[in-house]
């Protein structure tokens, strides 16, 4: 009995060596499930107005050793202990937010990404106007499909199907067929419950940060256009999906992001 009390003592203080070990060993399943959203980032076009890529750099940072530490308050001020170097880091996100703006004070700790986007938007008002012009063509008009206040002046641009044969959902899973990623939203007054609405919200600051130009934007259009025009066949609804796969491959996302390198 000592013997076998001795045993269990010392094979619970052995190491597990589950702070090395990587996702692919630790959850195979989450592994891959990230693999495969990895895949479908990089194959489909994220139009999803409220979406967008981060920089391989910020992932890397926000899945550093940062992550062990709690840093509540500010640099300096901190209610814990051995915020050194996050408060090295924090200051510089500091000092550089001041020098950008020429402020004289500046808080960087996080809010939303509603500022993020606001402070991207008039670089993106063009890859929307022309979106919202190019759905407003007499081809989509004539297939119901109509754009809210005839226009945008923001980032994104809000479809108007009331008098489409599709509904929301439908058009946002006949877009998600061809891999262009969007949400179904409500428009005013709209006759349809929120779950199937009567609109789409298309939003462009994730194929801007791609690198999508104008002629790119007005091909996605284009093909969005195509997309909702109230009866496909199969061979259509491919021709498109390839047109999108074009567009895809044309703008690599993470390509040097893999499975060894996350």
């Amino acid at each position: 009995m000592v013997v076998q009390v001795e045993e269990a003592v010392q094979a619970s203080i052995v190491p597990d060596q589950v702070l090395d070990r990587s996702l692919a060993d630790t959850d195979p399943e989450v592994s891959r499930a990230i693999s495969a959203e990895l895949t479908r980032q990089q194959t489909t076009l994220e139009m999803i107005a409220s979406e967008n890529f981060a920089p391989v750099a910020v992932m890397r940072a926000q899945g550093s050793v940062l992550t062990n530490k709690y840093a509540e308050g500010y640099p300096g001020r901190r209610y814990y202990g051995g915020c050194e170097h996050v408060d090295v880091i924090e200051q510089l996100a500091i000092d550089r937010v001041k020098a950008l703006f020429g402020a004289e004070y500046a808080n960087v700790q996080p809010h939303s990404g509603a500022q993020a986007n606001a402070a991207a938007m008039a670089a993106l008002l063009a890859g929307a106007r022309l979106l919202a012009e190019r759905l407003l063509a007499p081809d989509s008009r004539a297939a119901g499909v109509n754009v809210v206040s005839g226009g945008t002046d923001v980032h994104l641009v809000l479809v108007d199907l009331r008098e489409s044969p599709l509904d929301g959902r439908q058009a946002e899973e006949r877009l998600h067929a061809i891999g262009i990623t969007v949400n179904r939203n409500a428009v005013p007054f709209d006759p349809r419950p929120p779950m199937v609405s009567s609109g789409i919200r298309i939003g462009t600051p994730a194929l801007a940060a791609r690198g999508f130009g104008p002629d790119d934007f007005a091909e996605v259009s284009d093909v969005i256009a195509a997309a909702l025009r109230p009866s496909l066949d199969d061979e259509q609804l491919a021709g498109l999906r390839a047109r999108v796969t074009r567009l895809a491959d044309r703008h690599p996302l993470y390509p040097d992001l893999t499975e060894a390198g996350r």
